[in-house]
């Protein structure tokens, strides 16, 4: 008759249930790590996701604007002079760089457009259609844009109002206060002083102050905000994108 010992004798009797209860407990704690890694990347990968589109559409957008900026003006006003070329003197053959809402205005006081806030341009887009009205407003945090064939019946802001459309989202330039004091405690020096940043400016040229429709040189700003705060910091995410364009026909 064979004896067993006490160590063949606890091997066939399997795994007790406080051994079992701390096998589950560490199952248990092991699978919560691994999934809150997994939630935690998902989240980050989704953030960053945003972060990137967010930015790359402002890109798109100011990368537009400047093109835009460098063909207002074309085809000049000269080549569809009657005294020069003997051809129909015709405002909607010919481009303006700069339409102004009224005719004859200031920069910054009389001026509706152009404006911090307003930009129409004229050119032709070589698409078949003449000479058009391209508009950039910004009205709360949203840039709209329309393309609109220019007239000579109405004024040009009357005429492209109904054609804006939403063009790019979260432009933090003429924010409310406390967005501005919210971006500043992140990102000091995006408000000089505390102030709205306009999203177009015009530089004096050659030392003279700029006046439409005759412009040569405009600035332009955007202070773009992401969706969502920074997982690790908590802050908000913007990000500030700047140019210079010049117009191709300035005088006319």
């Amino acid at each position: 008759m064979l004896i067993r010992s006490k160590t063949q004798k606890r091997k066939d009797a399997g795994f007790t249930l406080l051994e079992l209860m701390v096998a589950t407990v560490l199952f248990i704690v092991i699978t919560g790590m691994v999934f809150s890694v997994v939630i935690a990347t998902q989240a980050r990968y989704k953030s960053e996701k945003e972060y990137m589109s967010t930015f790359q559409q402002a890109n798109v957008a100011i990368d537009q604007i400047t093109r835009d900026i460098h063909r207002a003006g074309f085809p000049a006003k000269m080549v569809y002079n009657t005294s020069i070329q003997g051809v129909s003197s015709n405002s909607t053959k010919w481009a303006l760089p700069v339409a102004s809402n009224p005719s004859s205005c200031v920069i910054g006081t009389t001026c509706t457009s152009p404006s911090s806030w307003d930009l129409i341009l004229e050119e032709d887009l070589s698409d078949g259609n003449g000479v058009v009205w391209i508009r950039y407003k910004l009205t709360g945090n949203i840039l709209y844009r329309a393309v609109v064939a220019k007239n000579t019946s109405g004024n040009p802001v009357t005429a492209t109002d109904s054609a804006l459309q939403p063009y790019l989202e979260n432009v933090m330039n003429n924010a409310s206060a406390t967005d501005i004091a919210t971006i500043t405690a992140s990102y000091p020096g995006t408000f000089p002083g505390g102030n709205p940043v306009p999203v177009f400016s015009f530089p004096q040229y050659q030392g003279a102050t700029q006046a439409p429709p005759n412009i040569h040189n405009i600035n332009i700003a955007l202070i773009v905000l992401a969706p969502g705060t920074d997982l690790q910091t908590q802050r908000v995410r913007v990000a500030t994108f700047t140019a210079q364009a010049s117009t191709v026909n300035p005088y006319q």
